[in-house]
């Protein structure tokens, strides 16, 4: 409600912010609406209509909002697990980046880094194409880490450092990493990044035919991400566990 009352003012005064908040305020509601039923990749619901505002940008030679409502994408692809969205996303922007403010730029490498470890690991065409991208994602991730504020961007290096690890065929390190993120995310009391993590090790181990230990990640990733509000994203992961009990494993 603050949100929408917010946006009417600076609409009502032609405000430029009004524009810079409805990517921001879309990819909210996408993570919240658990009636929700389409793309939740696409920037297109109450708030606004993505190819709209991308004419504007257009017209107006807005790049840096356009680069905004990519890595706003990209993000919600990478949640979403949506990775041929993913793949488009960044093969749309990987030469835009002098047109992304430092926020979403930072934003943009983690998650390009995330969908590039998913995709080397996953398609064997251009894999190198993709290793590459995942790990120059990392170094960078890491110098924010190390350099910047390890108390915003520890949780991320760790998660990022899981998947180049998972891509490398490293899977008691990708699982040490992911353990780690959980652990100062929670202490950070960084809810999003610690379901994120808890849903990759449930991938991780759902991969590797632990099927039980897959179950009880899945399970708090759940919780983590209904403590961060986003609805829709639980339900996906509720059932993504689900799905498990007609594994293999639950025959026995």
């Amino acid at each position: 409600g603050r949100i929408r009352g917010y946006l009417g003012e600076m609409k009502k005064y032609n405000h430029y912010s009004h524009l810079v908040t409805l990517p921001p305020y879309q990819t909210i509601l996408n993570l919240i609406d658990d009636e929700g039923t389409g793309d939740p990749t696409i920037l297109t619901g109450a708030a606004m209509d993505q190819a709209a505002v991308l004419d504007i940008c257009m017209k107006d030679g807005n790049n840096n909002l356009a680069c905004m409502i990519g890595s706003h994408r990209l993000w919600l692809a990478n949640i979403f697990n949506r990775h041929d969205a993913a793949k488009t996303v960044i093969l749309e922007f990987h030469q835009s980046r002098h047109g992304f403010q430092a926020d979403d730029l930072v934003h943009f490498t983690f998650n390009s880094g995330l969908a590039a470890a998913w995709i080397a690991r996953n398609e064997g065409r251009s894999q190198g194409m993709w290793r590459k991208q995942a790990n120059t994602a990392l170094a960078s991730i890491r110098d924010y880490a190390t350099n910047h504020s390890a108390w915003n961007f520890e949780a991320k290096h760790h998660i990022l450092a899981g998947e180049v690890h998972y891509m490398n065929g490293n899977v008691n390190d990708a699982a040490s990493c992911f353990k780690e993120a959980i652990t100062v995310a929670d202490e950070r009391n960084f809810p999003h990044e610690k379901a994120l993590a808890y849903e990759r090790l449930g991938i991780l181990y759902s991969e590797t035919g632990s099927v039980d230990a897959a179950k009880e990640f899945f399970e708090s990733a759940h919780k983590a991400y209904l403590e961060w509000g986003a609805r829709r994203k639980a339900r996906a992961v509720y059932e993504e566990r689900l799905a498990l009990k007609g594994s293999a494993a639950d025959s026995k």
